[in-house]
């Protein structure tokens, strides 16, 4: 961690513990994309992870063809570091977005190519595929949603959105408005008919289920895409805040509006291209690509402290600037990746009854047998011989019970 922190007040955060997401001592897995949820009741981590093998240059100069890659959907404890449950997606799939559907004890796998949504069930250490549905369209998809109480997904094909109803046979039902593709999806925590959408044409459209219809539109300043979305969890409160592309330099990209009146009520000067209101404390919190955390009241949005992780270069490619952040929402935790996949469990405290020097940090090796280790192939001669279900995974964790060896 970087000595760069700067608590202003009583609130700060403390690193409780962090570890790697994955590994490779010898170097011959590469990790591209990563996605990253958490699950409302469990201290879980759902990610899902892009690899392929890495090969000798002599092999590259005589077969210049890609690396075949493979996508992992894994379910981490991320207070232990050991392995929950996975599942490996057939190399044919290229996924989105995931999240869990914790009412049902399932996950939602959304993949844009081919254009398909998958329900797993976690069962045990394994994932058991429910139901594959197809997409009929040809568009991106960015994102999923998943209400909070009921068996509904949101998604989205170019400008409509989709809501899927998982009691009803996975009913389609279209929400039409939006003038460019969607870029982001919400549901209210607490108001079950409501969801917000946000689009690449600046909008963003409050709509009621039970109404089939949109019942407010919100422009955004400067028409840039709407990145990331979050409703307010306080009763009483009709916040919604919203940031915008992550490619926008410009300052003040983070705003709190009155989702009922459609009225912005802060425009905060942040870089960050990641915010979200605390779902138990009154707070605000945004995240930079460089690695800073920052932390804001909910009743006046003024900026209270910073907590810096140290994340290297934002401007390479994954692996070096901050990725993602979430905030548990069954404790004090946040939860941030970032630093070549890896995981910082950081706690919200006050200052008055905690002190920085006197807390504990766990950090958790790669060698640890609580976690898989990423092996290379045995026979690696061919494709056919090492794209095989799994070909990189050997669990290790026997002596915690989570797996199998």
């Amino acid at each position: 961690m970087r000595g760069r922190n700067r608590p202003r007040g009583d609130i700060k955060l403390l690193p409780r513990s962090e570890w790697t997401l994955f590994n490779s001592p010898d170097g011959d897995v590469k990790v591209g994309r990563v996605s990253v949820s958490l699950h409302p009741y469990h201290p879980w981590v759902l990610c899902t992870l892009e690899r392929r093998r890495t090969r000798p240059v002599e092999e590259e100069n005589e077969n210049p063809t890609p690396s075949p890659r493979r996508w992992s959907i894994e379910v981490w404890n991320y207070v232990s570091a050991t392995l929950v449950a996975f599942a490996v997606i057939p190399r044919v799939f290229r996924i989105a977005d995931a999240r869990f559907i914790a009412q049902k004890g399932w996950i939602a796998v959304q993949c844009s190519n081919p254009r398909k949504d998958i329900v797993y069930e976690i069962q045990g250490s394994s994932l058991q595929c429910l139901t594959v549905v197809e997409h009929p369209c040809r568009f991106d998809v960015w994102e999923i949603a998943v209400h909070p109480r009921l068996s509904y997904l949101l998604t989205s094909r170019n400008k409509v959105v989709i809501l899927w109803d998982g009691e009803n046979e996975w009913e389609q039902i279209p929400f039409k408005g939006h003038s460019q593709e969607i870029r982001s999806l919400m549901f209210h925590p607490r108001d079950h008919n409501v969801f917000a959408s946000g689009s690449w044409d600046g909008t963003i459209k409050i709509w009621g289920i039970s109404e089939r219809a949109c019942l407010r539109t919100i422009r955004v300043y400067r028409g840039l895409a709407i990145w990331v979305m979050d409703f307010c969890s306080r009763a009483g409160k009709s916040l919604l805040l919203s940031c915008d592309e992550p490619e926008s330099r410009e300052r003040g990209s983070v705003f709190v509006w009155d989702y009922n009146t459609g009225r912005c009520l802060v425009k905060m000067l942040t870089d960050g291209f990641q915010a979200f209101f605390h779902p138990t404390l009154p707070y605000i919190f945004s995240a930079t690509r460089d690695g800073e955390i920052q932390i804001w009241s909910e009743s006046n949005c003024k900026y209270l402290s910073s907590f810096w992780c140290d994340m290297g270069d934002p401007d390479a490619w994954f692996g070096r600037g901050l990725e993602w952040i979430g905030a548990c929402k069954h404790s004090n935790h946040i939860i941030a990746l970032g630093g070549k996949g890896t995981i910082y469990v950081l706690e919200v405290v006050s200052g008055k009854n905690d002190r920085e020097e006197d807390v504990q940090r766990t950090s958790l090796c790669a060698e640890s047998a609580k976690r898989p280790c990423l092996v290379r192939a045995t026979t690696p001669g061919s494709d056919e011989a090492w794209l095989k279900s799994a070909w990189w995974f050997k669990p290790r964790v026997r002596e915690q019970g989570v797996l199998a060896g």
